[in-house]
């Protein structure tokens, strides 16, 4: 059973080096601490555990990872699909200060809508094969520029989310001595 309301504890000169080595490792820490709380799986009773702000980033986390090693056709293979497409997450990273992502989410969004039934059946038959799954990327070409719009802009979306956890650390992680 996952306790609710799910604080990770981490200690204060941690946290300074985590800091110290930038945006990246800070994103990546928190969000790896918040997932370990919760079992590391996205689940429902993992879900409940957590604020809604531990959850964004949690999935900002996610995203960056997808984006990076296989942009949106891969993150909607994989099954993230439903949440950043219908859940908040775009209007979490506006109130983030985030805006461009949130547009750039909203963008995909669109596209899923008219598109996503047909990948993610093609995916389902693609089954393990790599090539099979490469060849979406051709049948589906419709995220490219969006995929390259992340890449070029993921270095200021992850410092501009590690900025927010800084300024509302008490929010992600409880620091102890």
């Amino acid at each position: 059973m996952i306790e609710q309301g799910t604080m990770p504890a981490l200690r204060r000169s941690e946290w300074s080096e985590i800091q110290a080595n930038g945006a990246a490792s800070i994103v990546e820490r928190v969000a790896q601490l918040q997932a370990e709380a919760v079992g590391g799986e996205w689940s429902a009773e993992a879900l409940q555990c957590l604020s809604g702000e531990q959850i964004t980033l949690w999935a900002y986390a996610t995203l960056r990872n997808e984006l990076m090693e296989g942009g949106f056709v891969q993150l909607i293979c994989n099954g993230y699909a439903d949440l950043f497409f219908r859940n908040p997450f775009a209007y979490a990273m506006r109130l983030w200060g985030v805006d461009e992502l949130g547009r750039l989410i909203n963008k995909a969004a669109r596209i899923y809508k008219r598109h996503g039934a047909a990948l993610r059946q093609e995916s389902a038959v693609a089954g393990d094969s790599e090539d099979e799954f490469m060849a979406l990327y051709e049948k589906f070409p419709q995220y490219d520029a969006l995929d390259d719009l992340f890449v070029a802009h993921e270095e200021t979306y992850t410092e501009m989310i590690a900025h927010y956890i800084q300024e509302n650390e008490a929010h992600f992680l409880r620091l102890v001595e």
